[in-house]
Parts: structure tokens; C-alpha cells; sequence
């Protein structure tokens, strides 16, 4: 069996295709509101519905991802922009150089 060789197009094709779609879904008031809340009841029904364990774990991991999809798309849809994740980083001072014995100590200069 020869391998397909289309360096991503139809990946990209059908990326281009999808957000496309999702474009004209979020343009309509009606549609705009009924995806998120078939999307988040999806999971949930299959949640109850799974026969075995295994699915209702499997169902629970989904609804998680599902929560947080959807309070992305939610805030996009209120305020028009993606919310940035920002972490609190501290700053590092600056160390001065380790001593060397029989060297003078280096002094900032102010």
C-alpha cells in the first residue's frame, strides 16, 4: 500500500471548512444559543445513559472538556475576544556575581 502524500492539504481543507461553518452557525442569534446547549446536554444524557462504567468515565471526561470549551465560546460570544490565560511570574533579581577570592567584589554603578 503506497502512502498518500498531500503535505496537510486536506487537513487544511477541512480546517478551512470548519471554521467556515462555525462562522456562519455563531452569526445566527437562534444558532448562537442552541449549539452550546446541545453541546453541553450531549454528554450529559450519555452520562446517564452509559451502560458500563468505563462510559460513564468516559462520558464524565468528555462533559469536563465540554465545561471548558464552552466557557470559551461563552466568553467570546459575550465580549467579541478571547480571554488570555496570565500566570503572576516573579521577576528575578539580579544576583550580583559570586565572590572570587582574590578578586575585588564587583559594586553596581548607580
Amino acid at each position: 500500500m503506497e502512502p498518500f502524500v498531500d503535505f496537510g492539504l486536506f487537513e487544511i481543507i477541512v480546517a478551512l471548512g470548519l471554521s467556515a461553518i462555525a462562522s456562519r452557525v455563531y452569526a445566527h442569534r437562534l444558532l448562537r444559543v442552541l449549539f452550546p446547549i446541545v453541546s453541553l446536554a450531549a454528554p450529559v444524557v450519555l452520562l446517564f445513559l452509559a451502560p458500563t462504567e468505563r462510559l460513564r468515565w468516559i462520558a464524565a471526561l468528555v462533559l469536563a472538556t465540554t465545561l471548558v470549551n464552552l466557557s470559551l465560546v461563552i466568553a467570546v460570544l459575550q465580549k467579541g475576544e478571547i480571554p488570555r490565560l496570565t500566570f503572576n511570574t516573579h521577576r528575578h533579581r539580579s544576583v550580583p556575581p559570586a565572590v572570587v577570592p582574590g578578586h575585588p567584589p564587583s559594586v553596581p554603578k548607580p
